[in-house]
């Protein structure tokens, strides 16, 4: 029994069609993508759209179809439906698109045939079918294709037109179709499907072959052994091979392709009393030659063939690292269209150098070591070789600059070692009086009687060294601090007053107020010149001055932050005020935190260009939990403002933080978190910041802080010491810094903190 392939096509108005002809058989009409058409029929006119293989037209009516208009929906950006009609006494028209009318109106002439094509649609095709005079429906054809008959005067007189998918859009694929015996071009066939026909005895007289979704520059190469004739010249991309209208058969065809690395063509011929015959691929004869045996049908198929890694290659053969150092490594594999690029890292000595599974190396010991990449498939292989050196200390740095204890109470120092990344970060803690303070080998210091001991940590990389003064105390309740800001050195005479004056005067009012009633320390929040100079010696002679002159002369323990007027580097810094611009001080049940915010904004010229810069919140954070036992208060310069929000949030969301204190606007004005804490303004030792478009006011006073009958209390304290015509007041300044006006000091009631 012969076997005949049919075409499945839906079944429209009651009819199925089956032909004896090999068709292909569509996938699914595509959810979305679509084409909506409609026909100008004779007698009745455009009729009502349809779509997607639904019929357009009259069947069993004898009337002509005499145009039509096809477009698509849902379709892709740029993507187009074009088509064209074969009209009586007219012939082919020029193609039109997307809705255009093809064909004639108001003419009386038949539309006779039809093509249709996509255009920037890859991986669709369209394919249709005409139901012509005396013939019924045709066999679907697409791509281009006739649907209809020319030159036999035959009207159509319904179409079915209908989009399908036919491959992935992004994978490589191939068309093809045959022009048999009898029938002529058949639909295109694509990747293994058979393009011919089985048991009909019909020859193959030409092939159509091209590749969809190709690279750029690939093409596919064929060429036929026909009857009569012999090998032709090699074709391609579309190209006929073989006959038409000569009534000659193929009798064998060869196919390759060009420029497609990683892929192969197999194809396999029907041929006549054989059958199928076995797979060939990439030039191979498919079929016979010599033998006058026609080839009935035809499959092709574009296979990608698995490629193996040749060799792989590092982007480093070498490489030095610091110990705690870390860098990542990467392996090129060749060819780069190997189909498993999937490497292995390992080490020679994970002691030295450790890698994980993505190549990233980590300095381990000092030594050497070699990373190998090693491909899965394959096992090729590329190393490096690394080597690791150890990183000395430069400095070292207690985050506590004093610390205050009952007798039995401890505390832990914490030294930081500068550079982060230096291999040996082991201190020595050693005590200047271990009958007065005791430090473990952690740094923990307990206190042991009263008195004072200074901690000393000494790295045992270059022998660095750090010290913090601990305070030991029977009890630690009279704790009491001044806390002021912008004393201005370096300004300009004031209210009659010179910069030596000013600072005598506050030299004076501090050690008076420790001999009426003993301080623990005095913090200077920021802002001890006001240099605006782009002569960066001259402010490091005041600084020199002050330090030496007036700062020397207080008998209490002073702290002095950074402002925005202090033209001191980091580096600089430490040689005045024996810390760095980050510290801490502990005092009994109380700790400071005190932070520089204009610490990245150093620059030889600051005046009014002077630059903020964020708090370092890493250290912060980690001073707050090393703290957690201890009430903590914030000092820094410029901190109540909007550009410092994880500051304040930290400040306003760590529990055991209690207030802070700011300085840098000469008032007095406090600021209120969110969850009721304060930020107090720090008294002002200076000339103030008179400014006639607003009266502002400047304040000669600071800030006592204190342990009063159990309680931390805050309050503000003006100076009581004489000074001609200084005496328990504040100052309004008019706006030439020149006059004063004394008025009544307001009387400030003590805040309790805790």
């Amino acid at each position: 029994m012969k076997k005949v392939l049919s075409f499945l096509l839906p079944v429209v108005l009651g009819i199925a069609i089956t032909a004896k002809t090999t068709e292909v058989k569509a996938d699914t009409v595509i959810n979305n993508i679509g084409v909506q058409y409609q026909t100008h029929v004779q007698s009745t006119g455009w009729q009502k759209l349809v779509s997607d293989g639904q019929a357009a037209g009259t069947v069993g009516r004898s009337l002509r179809v005499e145009a039509s208009k096809i477009k698509l929906v849902n379709a892709p950006a740029g993507a187009s439906i074009k088509y064209q009609a074969h009209v009586q006494n007219v012939g082919w028209q020029n193609w039109v698109s997307d809705g255009s009318v093809a064909g004639t109106v108001g003419k009386s002439l038949r539309v006779e045939a039809i093509k249709i094509i996509l255009e920037n649609m890859p991986g669709y095709s369209v394919q249709y079918q005409a139901h012509v005079q005396g013939i019924g429906w045709q066999n679907w054809v697409s791509d281009g294709s006739e649907a209809g008959t020319h030159g036999k005067s035959l009207r159509v007189e319904g179409i079915r037109i209908r989009i399908v998918k036919i491959s992935d859009n992004t994978k490589v694929n191939v068309q093809y179709q045959g022009h048999v015996q009898n029938i002529g071009w058949q639909s295109l066939a694509f990747n293994g499907q058979i393009s011919g026909t089985e048991g009909l005895s019909l020859r193959e007289e030409a092939y159509k072959i091209k590749l969809v979704n190709a690279p750029a520059g690939a093409s596919i190469k064929y060429q036929t052994h026909v009857q009569s004739i012999g090998w032709q010249k090699w074709v391609s991309n579309g190209i006929e091979a073989g006959t038409n209208g000569k009534s000659l058969r193929v009798e064998a065809i060869k196919i390759t392709l060009e420029n497609m690395p990683g892929y192969s063509v197999q194809y396999q011929a029907h041929v006549q009393n054989i059958g199928w015959m076995n797979w060939v691929s990439n030039g191979q004869e498919a079929g016979t030659h010599g033998k006058s045996l026609r080839v009935e049908a035809l499959r092709v198929r574009i296979v990608h063939n698995a490629v193996h890694p040749e060799s792989v290659k590092l982007n480093k053969t070498t490489d030095t690292l610091a110990i705690g150092d870390t860098d990542t490594l990467s392996a090129i594999v060749a060819p780069s269209n190997a189909d498993n690029k999937n490497v292995t890292w390992i080490s020679s000595d994970n002691a030295v150098a450790a890698v994980d599974n993505t190549g990233k190396v980590t300095a381990v010991g000092s030594g050497t070591a070699a990373i190998t990449a090693a491909t899965a498939d394959g096992g090729k292989t590329a190393s490096c070789t690394v080597t690791c050196n150890t990183v000395s200390v430069s400095s070292v740095n207690i985050t506590v600059a004093a610390d205050t204890l009952r007798v039995g109470n401890s505390h832990t120092l914490t030294a930081a070692i500068s550079p982060s990344n230096a291999t040996n970060k082991k201190v020595n803690w050693t005590s200047s009086d271990k009958a007065v303070a005791a430090v473990d080998s952690s740094g923990r210091v307990t206190g042991v009687s009263e008195g004072t001991a200074t901690i000393t940590a000494t790295t045992a990389d270059g022998g660095k060294i750090a010290s913090c003064i601990v305070t030991v105390s029977l009890n630690c309740s009279n704790f009491r601090a001044l806390i002021m800001s912008d004393i201005h050195y370096d300004s300009t005479n004031y209210f009659n007053m010179t910069k030596e004056d000013r600072a005598n005067y506050i030299i004076n009012c501090i050690n008076s107020e420790n001999a009426e009633r003993p301080l623990d320390m005095v913090i200077i929040d920021g802002d001890c010149s006001s240099t605006n100079t782009t002569n960066l010696s001259s402010s490091l002679t005041w600084y020199t001055d002050f330090v030496k002159n007036y700062l020397s002369r207080l008998k209490v323990p002073y702290y002095v932050l950074h402002g925005n007027h202090d033209e001191v580097t980091d580096k600089q810094w430490p040689t005045f005020f024996k810390t760095q611009k980050n510290f801490t001080i502990v005092d009994g049940q109380y700790a400071f935190i005190c932070v520089d915010n204009f610490n990245g904004g150093f620059s030889a010229n600051r005046g009014s260009g002077y630059a903020q810069s964020p708090v370092d919140m890493t250290w912060f954070n980690q001073q707050a939990e090393n703290l957690k036992d201890k009430k903590v208060i914030v000092v820094g310069h410029y901190m109540a403002n909007s550009f410092d929000t994880k500051l304040i949030d930290a400040i306003n969301n760590t529990s055991n933080i209690i207030c802070a204190f700011d300085a840098h606007e000469h008032n007095l004005t406090e600021t209120v978190l969110d969850s009721g804490k304060k930020i107090y303004m720090d008294g002002v030792l200076s000339y103030g910041l008179p400014d006639s478009s607003s009266g502002f006011t400047g304040y000669w006073c600071y800030k006592n802080l204190e342990v009063r009958e159990g309680n931390l209390i805050e309050e503000t304290v003006y100076p009581k010491h004489n000074y001609p015509a200084c005496t328990n007041v504040d100052y309004t300044f008019n706006a030439n810094n020149q006059a004063y006006t004394v008025v009544n000091k307001e009387v400030i009631t003590p805040v309790h903190l805790n």
